[in-house]
């Protein structure tokens, strides 16, 4: 969803997608949103440094949410990605976590419940490096320190 606390926001639901950036916004992010799975792929792809954390939702044209993190996981395998659906099961759960998803979120979601995930997600990783990796375009593209949430 969202991208210098690089960051990127995935739903099929376009309205859902700006109300994501604005509140990554108000919390120190720079979003990045996508309304398609494989828009958000190949992006990814292009820049795989500039996003310090994919929220995804499960039900996407193209691709599901966890189609879309397999994918991303190819390509780097230490960024945390949360979900959000409308529909939590234990199939789903089970799935998602197989995708290496680290926390499933039901919606609605209250703004305090995202940021405590995302600052969780965050903090749980590894630090990856910072230097280039296959597929950044270059400098433009890295992070100067990350805004920590309040």
């Amino acid at each position: 969803v969202c991208g210098v606390m690089g960051m990127a926001t995935f739903s099929d639901e376009e309205a859902l997608v700006r109300l994501g950036e604005e509140l990554m916004a108000q919390l120190g992010y720079e979003p990045v949103g996508f309304t398609s799975g494989t828009a958000a792929l190949e992006s990814f792809r292009l820049t795989p440094r500039r996003f310090d954390i994919v929220i995804t939702d499960e039900a996407m044209p193209e691709m599901t949410g966890s189609e879309l993190v397999r994918e991303l996981r190819k390509i780097r395998p230490d960024v945390p990605v949360l979900m959000m659906t409308g529909y939590v099961s234990a199939s789903l759960t089970a799935r998602a976590r197989q995708a290496g998803i680290n926390e499933v979120l039901g919606k609605p979601l209250q703004s305090r419940e995202i940021a405590r995930s995302v600052a969780a997600a965050l903090s749980r990783r590894a630090s990856p490096p910072r230097g280039p990796h296959p597929g950044d375009s270059g400098p433009a593209n890295r992070r100067a320190e990350s805004p920590r949430l309040a």
